[in-house]
């Protein structure tokens, strides 16, 4: 029998790349931002550069350097547990020019755990890839649910009926984004908790 396809975010949901990005942009710009400071998802605006220096810290981040990146604790045996019960399939805003880094990173961390790999190209250069929506890919595939910590993705998917999973971080509070206080959008706060909100144990 077909296991029912549950979509997964890369960055922020399995590893901590803003994390990984403080630290980066720190070095390469003299600043002291911390992890805790992030308040927005918009890089530029965060850190009030423009969006073509960002976009290039952090092509330079993941080709160069993607083992700073670490996942969140726990992330990867909660993944696995939903495994038994779940297709899993990453659909990232990362860009097709970064695919086998990224699939490589996945792999090295939880061989064979994820069945495919989605790229969005939503984080990328105007112009320079056609930009799919995480609804169209979820809808595409099938997913029954979505887990997800941009707003504005979590909202496109759950305003188009699908289920949001919601990893609580400083960029997507409630307080900060009244708008995701949506009947389809379900927060956490540890990833051991996912299983039990998605019926695998």
């Amino acid at each position: 029998m077909r296991k029912p396809v549950l979509g997964v975010d890369a960055d922020d949901v399995v590893w901590k790349l803003n994390q990984a990005y403080v630290e980066y942009h720190n070095l390469q710009h003299g600043t002291n931002f911390k992890y805790e400071d992030i308040f927005t998802f918009d890089m530029v605006k965060m850190y009030g550069l423009p969006l073509e220096t960002i976009l290039d810290n952090v092509y330079r981040l993941i080709t160069q350097k993607h083992h700073r990146l670490v996942p969140f604790e726990g992330a990867i045996a909660a993944f696995t547990q939903l495994a038994t019960l779940y297709d899993l399939q990453i659909i990232t805003s990362r860009t097709e020019s970064i695919r086998d880094v990224t699939v490589a990173a996945l792999e090295g961390h939880a061989p064979g755990l994820f069945s495919a790999f989605h790229f969005t190209n939503g984080f990328s250069r105007a112009g320079a890839y056609v930009k799919r929506s995480k609804l169209e890919v979820c809808r595409e595939i099938g997913a029954v649910a979505l887990v997800e910590d941009a707003p504005a993705n979590i909202l496109e998917v759950a305003n188009g009926g699908i289920p949001v999973y919601m990893p609580r971080l400083s960029w997507n509070t409630f307080t900060r984004h009244p708008e995701l206080e949506h009947e389809l959008v379900i927060p956490f706060t540890h990833h051991h908790e996912l299983p039990k909100l998605l019926g695998a144990e």
